[in-house]
């Protein structure tokens, strides 16, 4: 297994991780009336948009450079990392 396919199996691993906290979050800070829990579930959501960004950048920079695009992986992992540390600032 390559360094780029445990990349992307942990980033799925991330995802689902917290798909299931925001899920569970959400849940009981509802039943429980908890705004704090709520306001957690919201964060933890982000948190799947940030890794959702990470997969983009490792699935698109994995494709080779052209003519047209010959700075791609570069350019794509920065922005993808730019991305996500603004949404988890």
């Amino acid at each position: 297994m390559t360094n780029e396919d445990k990349a992307i199996k942990t980033t799925y691993f991330s995802i689902i991780g917290n798909t299931s906290l925001a899920g569970i979050k959400w849940v009981t800070g509802y039943f429980g009336n908890s705004y704090a829990l709520i306001a957690d579930a919201i964060e933890s959501t982000t948190d799947i948009f940030s890794s959702l960004l990470v997969l983009f950048g490792l699935k698109y920079s994995s494709k080779p450079a052209d003519d047209n695009h010959p700075y791609t992986i570069a350019s794509t992992c920065c922005a993808s990392r730019c991305a996500s540390s603004r949404t988890n600032w």
